[in-house]
């Protein structure tokens, strides 16, 4: 989350003012120069943004093992002594 709160700020920018920035790396270059590359583009949001992707992340993965252990008890040509085929994966 902490990783993507950067490019994510700069995202919402753009979309909030469009026209204001040329670009995306303007916009990023602009908020770093006037509000701090820490506290402008890394930690503006962040306590928003953890949680949120930590939900996401819990969902997924719950999720996926739930699915996974519902398919394997009625994958076709599987067995209880084979190895899970590569397709389960998918």
């Amino acid at each position: 989350s902490l990783c993507a709160n950067g490019p994510d700020v700069v995202k919402v920018r753009l979309f909030a003012e469009p026209g204001r920035y040329a670009g995306f790396i303007s916009a990023a270059t602009e908020i770093s120069a006037k509000e701090g590359f820490v506290s402008g583009l890394l930690l503006r949001g962040v306590s928003a943004s953890a949680p949120r992707g930590a939900a996401i992340a819990i969902g997924e993965v719950t999720t996926y093992d739930h699915t996974k252990v519902t398919l394997k008890k009625h994958w076709p040509g599987r067995s209880e002594t084979s190895k899970e085929p590569f397709s389960l994966h998918i």
